[in-house]
């Protein structure tokens, strides 16, 4: 785990001792090697899709846009990529139900 921050390897160790569930976590090294070690990860997006279906929120978009505006990112790898990184997001939106599909081409 030497090539991750000390708080991400710290995180994935604590959910290996306690046998965590879930292990939230953003970031994309640290997401595989937690999976590497056998540790359920979950990310930002998640737990606002399970918020959003609990009623604990009313708008996962929302939530996103204000993330956003303090620098949250939807996946650094694909940040750059704009449009792709948009379509990922209105997917979100569909399965959240606020966004309609449009099958119209």
């Amino acid at each position: 785990m030497e090539e991750l921050d000390l708080g991400e390897a710290e995180s994935i160790a604590l959910a290996i001792e306690h046998k965590a569930q879930y292990l939230i976590i953003d970031e994309y090294r640290g997401r595989l090697i937690a999976e590497q070690y056998g540790v359920k990860i979950v990310g930002v997006l998640g737990i606002l899709i399970q918020a959003k279906q609990d009623g604990l929120i009313d708008s996962v978009k929302d939530e996103v846009q204000s993330l956003r505006q303090v620098g949250f990112r939807l996946n650094q790898r694909l940040e750059p990529v704009g449009r792709f990184c948009e379509l990922i997001f209105n997917d979100l939106l569909v399965l959240t139900k606020e966004l309609k599909l449009s099958l119209a081409g």
